[in-house]
């Protein structure tokens, strides 16, 4: 689940009878979290609570207890998801609907329902306010990453901790609890993802630095581009792959083990060089002029 529905689900569960804040404290003595992560709890608890707050207010406006005993025991049943929230489209209504649907099913009622009106009214003001709170959990859950990501050394070891911790006490605390410090959790998971981002960006990076003066483009662009007497001719420029020729050669030593023949072709030998699995070197020496670089750029064109 996403934090946007484990911070829904706790909030509900806080409205219809579940306690949240103080009681968590409570269910956390004795359970070894750090200030970081406690300040992140009360943070989460503070923001629940706001939420848990208003639909209670929503609820008090309706005089009908049938009608806030009847929604309760709705928010008690429905099950709101991410799949839930994408068909909702973050949109009161659609989720009003949505909800009114589900108490329509679990009444098993296709024609009247008792108080239909009064009902209606009160999730519609029910969905105002969770479509709030799930927006609202957005910006909440980016400035609780910026708030635990500047003050948490290393995120590996914080999120190591409060997930050895939520297994080891999760017989001890109760579910609204649980979604706390899972909402906690996967804040701090978040913190580690994009810290391993960043790692690997630098890391690509620092990759980059290291051939920053690899001239193989370079290469290529000469072995494609006009001959410098031919830069400012329009009519059938000549480049340098249409004028190379592959020169004559002598082998001054040849490394048996890639399989050189005396009667190879200069392109035969270097095609065998290219292959060759293994670690090897080739010395190509000629006087100015003769053409070593072009053959760099004839190799390096062929390879691209």
């Amino acid at each position: 689940m996403s934090i946007a529905v484990n911070i829904i689900s706790a909030v509900i569960k806080s409205v219809v009878g579940d306690k949240v804040g103080s009681g968590l404290i409570k269910e956390l003595t004795g359970i070894s979290i750090d200030g970081i992560s406690e300040k992140g709890v009360s943070e989460i608890n503070n923001f629940i609570n706001n939420g848990k707050f208003r639909i209670e207010r929503v609820l008090s406006e309706e005089k009908n207890d049938y009608v806030v005993s009847e929604i309760k025991d709705l928010l008690s049943k429905v099950d709101i998801t991410d799949e839930v929230l994408r068909q909702c489209k973050y949109n009161n209504m659609i989720l009003e609907d949505f909800m009114w649907r589900k108490y329509a099913t679990y009444k098993n009622m296709s024609t009247h329902i008792e108080y239909e009106g009064e009902i209606k009214v009160g999730l519609f003001k029910v969905a105002e306010v969770l479509t709030k709170v799930m927006l609202e959990s957005e910006d909440f859950s980016n400035k609780m990453l910026i708030q635990i990501s500047n003050a948490v050394d290393d995120a590996n070891a914080e999120v190591q901790k409060v997930s050895d911790n939520l297994k080891k006490n999760f017989s001890k605390i109760d579910d609204n609890s649980q979604l706390v410090l899972s909402i906690l959790l996967m804040i701090l998971e978040q913190i580690q993802k994009m810290n391993m981002q960043a790692n690997e960006t630098e890391s690509r990076g620092n990759e980059a630095k290291k051939f920053q003066n690899d001239k193989k483009k370079e290469y290529i662009e000469n072995w494609n581009s006009r001959l410098f007497l031919h830069i400012d001719n329009d009519e059938n420029p000549i480049t340098l792959a249409d004028a190379f020729i592959i020169p004559d050669y002598e082998i001054h030593k040849s490394i048996k083990r890639i399989g050189f023949s005396i009667n190879d072709s200069l392109d035969q030998i270097i095609k065998k060089f290219i292959n060759y699995k293994k670690t090897t070197t080739m010395l190509i020496a000629g006087v100015p002029g003769i053409g070593k670089s072009s053959i760099t750029s004839w190799i390096l064109d062929s390879r691209s």
